[in-house]
């Protein structure tokens, strides 16, 4: 192989350049999104030089092994069914023209990744900071408040102090006071001085009264903002590890969340002796779709599949893209004739279904394989037999569904 040119050297060169270009942006500022990306990676000189150059001389099984050691690197990052379908691109390619998109498919992949993750981190560190800030600020109103409050309750008693010393005055001068019409003009000039400064006392206090009134109501509402900030981010990370366990294309579970899931059901088959069963559904001549009808229409078909299997199990099912054009249903509390019920109406529905495309008919059918988890097995040997029931389905003729 030319040992000027080598996939995974670009690679390790272009994502370190990423790294670079993420920093770049955001000291710049920029908004981090897939499109200013796109627009520095078009300046980069290593990418342009890789999309002008000509490998076509290159020997293929070399690339490939270039290839998956680039996937090797990416594979911690990037979710299980992505890396799947790369891996299987990858070994379909036979033409070692066409490696060049397929790198930059996955380039494209790994930086979209670590975007979103990146703009995740970022929303969340920027509401953190904001949180910590007010509650910096809220915390001084609300001593502030306290003190005012303080403030209040002093004032009170010093008035209300003042307001028994005059009651006390008052009473004294009455008791020395023999002039009736002389205690009469003394008793209204003292009331009248109590009224006043109980009026301005009261007027004072309302007056404390609605500003502490106002203060409470702003440390309320900058409260309430604040919620609605944490709201929205737990929204966000809510939707990105939704986005986590869900493929995007068919809008069901992938397969990092299946290696969670299954063990899981594993164990409460193991632990309370339930019954649980596995459907494996791969797609017959799949590749002949994409390459006779184009990928959107490829993709399409991976919707109606996905919604094919959602129509025909229970909500306690789960199922899954496994990978490609390949499902996987989990089953609990399910025995191995009652999968074989539900695998077989997913295969008549598939087969009682025609589409059409540009006056062409295409119809889609697939091979399932079924089986139920027995006290021998783990993990490994309930998917290794149900794929090899797959695989036994596919070498009988297709179109079919294999139990064991």
């Amino acid at each position: 192989m030319n040992k000027k040119f080598s996939y995974s050297k670009i690679f390790d060169e272009l994502a370190a350049e990423i790294l670079n270009i993420l920093k770049e942006i955001r000291k710049n500022n920029q908004a981090l999104d897939k499109k200013v990306l796109i627009e520095y990676l078009n300046k980069n000189e290593t990418i342009n030089q890789l999309l002008k150059s000509n490998n076509c001389d290159l020997q293929i099984d070399e690339v490939r092994r270039e290839f998956f050691n680039i996937l090797s690197k990416v594979e911690s990052i990037l979710p299980n069914d992505i890396i799947d379908d790369f891996k299987k691109d990858i070994d379909k390619t036979r033409d070692i023209c066409e490696f060049n998109s397929l790198f930059i498919k996955i380039l494209n992949a790994f930086a979209t990744y670590l975007i979103k993750v990146i703009n995740t981190f970022n929303k969340v560190w920027d509401v953190l900071k904001e949180t910590l800030k007010f509650m910096e600020v809220s915390n001084d109103k609300i001593f502030d408040l306290i003190e005012s409050s303080k403030e209040v309750f002093i004032e009170e008693i010093k008035n209300n102090e003042n307001l028994d010393l005059q009651l006390e005055k008052i009473e004294k001068e009455t008791k020395l006071e023999n002039d009736l019409e002389n205690l009469k003009k003394k008793l209204l000039e003292k009331l009248s001085d109590i009224k006043k400064n109980l009026k301005e006392t009261q007027s004072h206090r309302k007056h404390q009264l609605k500003k502490l009134e106002n203060d409470v109501n702003k440390v309320k509402e900058e409260i309430n903002k604040y919620k609605m900030q944490i709201q929205q981010l737990q929204e966000t990370i809510k939707q990105f590890k939704k986005e986590a366990i869900i493929d995007t294309l068919t809008s069901i579970y992938n397969r990092n969340f299946l290696e969670k899931v299954l063990p899981e059901e594993f164990e409460k088959f193991k632990r309370y002796n339930q019954a649980l069963s596995v459907i494996m559904l791969d797609i017959d001549d799949f590749k002949k779709v994409n390459d006779n009808f184009g990928h959107q229409v490829g993709d399409n078909v991976l919707r109606y599949i996905s919604t094919v299997i959602k129509n025909n199990i229970r909500k306690v099912d789960i199922p899954f893209r496994y990978g490609g054009e390949e499902f996987l249903v989990i089953l609990p509390h399910t025995n191995l004739d009652q999968a074989l019920v539900v695998a077989n109406r997913i295969c008549k529905e598939l087969n009682e279904t025609l589409f059409k495309i540009k006056g062409l008919s295409l119809k889609i059918t697939a091979s399932i394989g079924v089986t139920e988890a027995r006290d021998s097995d783990t993990v490994e040997s309930l998917i290794k037999r149900v794929d090899d029931l797959l695989l036994k389905a596919k070498k009988e003729g297709k179109n079919r569904v294999l139990s064991g």
